[in-house]
């Protein structure tokens, strides 16, 4: 699911802290 690859993109960017 595209949204779904959103949501965990968005996830990761916040663990790294951008």
């Amino acid at each position: 699911m595209f949204i779904q690859s959103l949501k965990i993109k968005k996830r990761n960017s916040l663990i790294h802290g951008n």
